[in-house]
């Protein structure tokens, strides 16, 4: 699996939108995110994570806790990850089950307007790309607002599960010493 594009809302230390452009990367079969104490290293890799599974880098946190307290309560929050398996490139945009504010007039389905919060569900959605361009099209929906249903698909194309995932790739802060210390079973 080879990260193209990450689109974070109202996630992490962000509280609008933010992408990180791993095309730029170029060719390079490794990459390292480093930088400052803050400066959001770890909700990048948080984002990969919530996208593809649904769940946190760690996986001491949830994925609607991760919510970005800076953010207007109207805004949803959502995570868009392009990404490459093989020869095909894919989509999954994910929105976290979370509470947020109505809309001014908002009205429920009888006709009452209604003030407060609305409990939204956790949906995802799963498209095969037509290329792994910036602004490729949709060749194919795969899974459509179904979370169950889009991780078994996730899991059937990156053939990792989340712990694994969380291992191999994403090697979260202070759990490269227990990678080097592990046996080869565990590796």
């Amino acid at each position: 699996m080879r990260p193209l594009r990450l689109e974070m809302t109202a996630f992490g230390p962000f509280a609008e939108t933010q992408v990180v452009d791993f095309r730029e990367l170029g060719g390079a079969q490794l990459f390292l995110i480093c930088g400052e104490t803050g400066a959001g290293k770890s909700a990048i890799l948080d984002g990969l994570c919530a996208a593809l599974y649904g769940e946190s880098s760690g996986g001491e946190r949830s994925v609607a806790q991760l919510r970005s307290d800076h953010a207007d309560p109207r805004v949803l929050t959502a995570l868009r990850l392009d990404f490459r398996v093989g020869e095909h490139a894919y989509r999954i945009e994910r929105t976290p089950a979370q509470r947020r504010a109505k809309f001014k007039g908002e009205a429920a389905e009888d006709g009452e307007v209604l003030a407060g919060h609305v409990d939204q569900a956790a949906s995802a959605t799963l498209w095969r790309l037509a290329s792994d361009a910036p602004e490729a099209l949709v060749a194919e929906v795969l899974a459509e607002r179904k979370v169950r249903e889009v991780d078994a698909r996730v899991l059937g194309l990156v053939k990792l599960e989340v712990a694994q995932f969380r291992r191999v790739v994403v090697l979260p802060q202070g759990d490269f010493r227990l990678l080097l210390s592990a046996d080869s079973a565990a590796r």
